[in-house]
């Protein structure tokens, strides 16, 4: 297994978790074609990840549990910070 590669490939996780999430935010408030957005953006996440061909093409590596949870784990942080500046900067314009 190539550690950098998979370490690599993690770091990716926690980058895309947390600007999806982002995108979440920014879409608000939601119509049916933001949600088809999201919904595309989402597929198209899982779908790079997930179709070796083009887990290949784009360099992606296998990532075992003990390195893609704690990816997923700092990828909710990071989307839990945006929600708290969201929520901070929505209290703020409101003050």
């Amino acid at each position: 297994m190539d550690a950098r590669g998979e370490a690599s490939t993690a770091t990716l996780v926690v980058l895309i978790v947390s600007a999806f999430w982002v995108l979440v935010v920014v879409a608000r408030p939601y119509a049916w074609w933001k949600l088809v957005l999201l919904g595309v953006s989402a597929g198209a996440y899982v779908f790079i990840f997930t179709v070796p061909p083009v887990s290949a093409a784009l360099h992606l590596h296998q990532v075992g549990w003990g390195l893609l949870l704690p990816a997923l784990l700092v990828g909710a942080a990071g989307a839990a910070i945006v929600e708290g500046l969201w929520w901070a900067r929505r209290g703020l314009v409101r003050a």
